[in-house]
């Protein structure tokens, strides 16, 4: 491994530890169930994890009744459900999670910083402008999609800052971003 590309790698995981910490110590001592995590995605995952389908009705009654109308794409109850078969099936397993995604994410663009402009302090510059954002530190708390959305936000915008550099638009990887 070459110098440049060794230092590149030490900044990446530098950014990816400092950007997880503090995500992980907000999601293991403060984390928040609010919005729909009660009414609707935790009842679908857990459909998911224990019966194998989709449905709000009580999981521990196997029953599966569709509830039509009441139901969201179960995008995030099948994240969650997923996260559950690695995980210890809780609430701050799938924080945890979310975290790990975020910090990728946000490695991805401290790469992508680094390859346009040549220079690692400016990838760490991005980097830790982006792993200490209020803006977007304390989303992970939340057992949502907020935070996931967040990470495809971020891989967008490395995609497309690597576009500007190459000079042309990478489309299939935007479009599979974006799916």
């Amino acid at each position: 491994m070459t110098r440049p590309a060794r230092a590149s790698l030490f900044c990446a995981v530098f950014v990816f530890a400092a950007a997880l910490l503090p995500r992980l110590l907000l999601s293991v001592f403060a984390p928040t169930a609010g919005g729909d995590w009660s009414n609707s995605y935790q009842p679908v995952a857990l459909n998911l994890f224990l019966n194998g389908c989709i449905s709000l009705s009580d999981p521990a009654a196997g029953l599966c009744i569709p509830s039509w109308g009441g139901n969201q794409a179960p995008g995030f109850s099948t994240f969650v459900a997923a996260v559950w078969q690695v995980f210890p099936r809780s609430q701050i397993a799938v924080l945890g999670v979310q975290s790990a995604i975020v910090a990728a994410a946000i490695v991805l663009v401290v790469l992508v910083v680094e390859e346009w402009t040549q220079s690692q302090r400016a990838g760490l510059i991005a980097g830790m402008v982006l792993a200490f954002s209020p803006q977007n530190m304390a989303w992970v708390r939340f057992a949502s999609t907020d935070a996931l959305m967040i990470a495809v936000s971020l891989v967008v915008i490395a995609l497309l800052l690597r576009s500007l550099h190459q000079n042309r638009l990478s489309i299939w990887l935007l479009s599979l971003s974006m799916m």
